[in-house]
This record gives structure tokens, sequence and C-alpha cells, in this order.
């Protein structure tokens, strides 16, 4: 038998799981078992029904809970739908700026932002943005937040 073991041992691969021996020598201790289920504890509670049924009586909050009044509040401001016209208005006003503050950035900064500014009066004329980004883009160049 010691011939067999040395045997498999010569052809192990790198990766073959290491050889265990299947006898019963080493004698481990048992477990904890935390995953046993106890009895529920008889409730003192507990009364009889004249049919013999065990009622009993849990101390759970009532089924119905109140009503809880939700106060909601909406902007007429947001709700309100854009117009076609005003991606123009919004255009123009951050052009206005871009040119007041002209001085302030270098040539190739300024061709970035007029390009990105077309790419933003495309996609408001494609119908690419949805109403409240429209909204929030008309109070950016109004200068509200």
């Amino acid at each position: 038998m010691k011939m067999a073991e040395t045997d498999r041992n010569e052809d192990r691969g790198w990766n073959d799981p290491p050889l265990t021996a299947y006898t019963s020598a080493i004698s481990t201790k048992p477990k904890n078992k935390l995953n046993q289920r106890i009895a529920f504890p008889p409730n003192s509670n507990a009364s009889v029904t004249s049919s013999g049924d065990k009622i009993v009586q849990s101390k759970l909050p009532p089924v119905g809970l109140p009503s809880v009044k939700i106060n909601v509040e909406t902007k007429t401001d947001d709700v309100k739908l854009t117009e076609p016209h005003d991606i123009e208005v919004v255009n123009s006003r951050f052009q206005s700026i871009l040119t007041r503050h002209e001085d302030k950035f270098n040539k190739k900064t300024c061709d970035e932002i007029i390009k990105r500014l077309q790419i933003l009066e495309q996609t408001w004329r494609d119908g690419k943005l949805n109403d409240v980004v429209q909204q929030r883009i008309m109070q950016l160049s109004r200068g509200k937040s």
C-alpha cells in the first residue's frame, strides 16, 4: 500500500488537490449548530375557546395604520412646457455672456464653447431634451439656480 501512495504522489500535477487520509483517527469536536430551530415559548395570554382551539393574543400594532398626509407642492415654472422659440432666447443669452467674457478665454476655448452651444441648440430643436432639462437650461441662462 505504501507503494501505491508514492506512485500517486509522483503523478500529481500542480493543480491536483492534496491527498487526504480517509481514516477516523482524528476526532473532531461537534460544531455548534446555530441554525437549529427552537420551539416557540407558550404564551401565558392564550385562551381556550369552547371548540378547544387556542387563540394567541399578540401585541402587534393594529393592522390599519393611520393615513399620512403628504404635502406635495409643485412649482408652476417647472411644469410649464417650453416653446420652440425659447432656444433662440437661451442661445442669445449664452452668446452675449460669451462675448462679454471673450477676453478671459483663448480663441480655442471660445470656439469650443460656440461648438457646444450649436450642439445644444440642435438637440433642443430635435426634441432630444426633456422638459425638465430645457427648464433648467433656461434658468441657467437667466442666471438663476
